[in-house]
């Protein structure tokens, strides 16, 4: 069964997870628990930093 799980707090980015149960289902499992960490990390710290540029005019980095 496919299911959708949005990553973070913006909604335009979400991931499509097949799940699919082997022999090495825990690894499978795994991985995608990593991708979906990576890809969530990376749309709060995106999100985070586009807020800060329409708010203040600049970046927080700087």
């Amino acid at each position: 069964m496919a299911t959708i799980i949005e990553a973070g707090v913006p909604e335009f980015i979400k991931i499509i997870y097949i799940h699919k149960q082997n022999e090495s289902g825990s690894l499978l499992n795994f991985q995608n628990f990593l991708n979906q960490t990576i890809l969530t990390n990376y749309a709060l710290i995106s999100s985070l930093f586009l807020n800060s540029l329409h708010f203040t005019g600049r970046p927080a980095s700087r």
